[in-house]
């Protein structure tokens, strides 16, 4: 059964563009060999993190993540068995993406382009969660 699990937590420091990168190609190549999907939208210390996969692998995933040191305040705000991912291509985006990577992650979420963007009525509530992060955290 695939499951989605969406938390926030922030990180004890703030962290530079290089050790973003690292944490991100080292995200990537472990998702892709577990087969998680999902995105990670980080703002001046505060994240959002959504995994996408098998049941135990995300659960897996997200116990370790509540091991990292580097963050603090781990909140999971969501987790749900999913039919369909809202991230199938993304073995673990984020903001700050290479430009063609950025460029398809703001079709997917129209509110990083805009962050007041009038989307409708949402009945994802994994997107839902993204722009509210989005909203409070983007001018930080």
């Amino acid at each position: 059964m695939k499951c989605c699990i969406v938390y926030t937590s922030c990180f004890r420091d703030l962290l530079s563009i290089s050790e973003l990168t690292q944490m991100r190609c080292q995200g990537q190549r472990t998702n892709q060999a577990l087969g998680i999907t999902g995105v990670l939208l980080y703002c001046n210390g505060s994240v959002i993190h959504v995994l996408e996969g098998s049941e135990a692998i995300v659960e897996r995933q997200y116990k370790i993540s509540q091991k990292d040191y580097r963050q603090s305040l781990i909140i999971q705000l969501y987790k749900r068995p999913i039919e369909h991912r809202c991230f199938s291509n993304w073995s673990m985006g984020y903001k700050t993406s290479s430009v063609s990577e950025f460029t398809h992650l703001m079709d997917l979420l129209p509110f990083l382009k805009d962050p007041y963007f009038p989307w409708p009525k949402q009945d994802n509530d994994v997107l839902s969660l993204l722009q509210i992060f989005y909203l409070t955290n983007y001018r930080n």
